[in-house]
């Protein structure tokens, strides 16, 4: 294709991720350039180009596993805020029924993956504190959501912090994104040793 005809002209590797078969993936090509070894056998110079080599790993496992990650932290969210609305509900149940469906209107919302829902805090109040937190939440949901799509579309430069040592998915997301790059460091490691023939199979 055009990039490996790109490599072979230029002799330099090239590395992205792309859409393979509607899967992303990591692509990898080399250049196959002669050696000593190679003119003894064909014609040609050492360091001419005659072939290049194109490897594709699928990044599929890997925004699955985010994905999986992500659903869990919305759940263990959801259900603590849910805790937390139903206790206060309970305790000034006719004062604060508008901010208590507006919450319940936001956790639906988080529930079913949209974190556009607009709250705003309108009480110093355990309402307020809760709504303060549910903010929190849907921010953090946002960001982290923000991120697995760039990763997810190749975007490896975003830098990832945990809210906190306890922040299972901020820790989760910082060692996809650490093995991705081993994934396309081990690659060109192969590729590297196959074209030096040190590789054993």
């Amino acid at each position: 294709d055009q990039t490996e005809q790109e490599v072979l002209a230029s002799l330099k590797a090239y590395s992205s991720f792309e859409e393979f078969n509607k899967e992303p993936v990591i692509r990898s090509v080399l250049p196959l350039l002669s050696s000593e070894s190679c003119i003894e056998c064909h014609e040609g110079a050492v360091g001419q180009p005659l072939a290049v080599i194109s490897a594709r790993v699928s990044l599929a496992h890997v925004i699955e596993s985010l994905a999986s990650q992500r659903n869990l932290f919305m759940i263990l969210g959801l259900i603590t805020l849910l805790v937390t609305a139903g206790l206060t509900f309970f305790l000034v149940r006719k004062l604060v029924a508008k901010p208590i469906e507006e919450n319940t209107c936001a956790l639906n919302s988080l529930a079913g993956g949209d974190v556009s829902y607009d709250l705003v805090v309108k009480t110093n109040d355990e309402i307020g504190t809760a709504t303060k937190a549910l903010i929190s939440l849907q921010n953090a949901i946002k960001e982290k959501s923000e991120i697995a799509d760039q990763i997810a579309h190749g975007n490896l430069s975003m830098k990832i912090i945990p809210e906190s040592e306890h922040d299972i998915l901020g820790h989760s997301m910082v060692q996809m994104k650490h093995s991705v790059h081993e994934m396309v460091r081990d690659i060109n490691t192969l590729i590297s040793q196959a074209l030096d023939g040190h590789l054993k199979v």
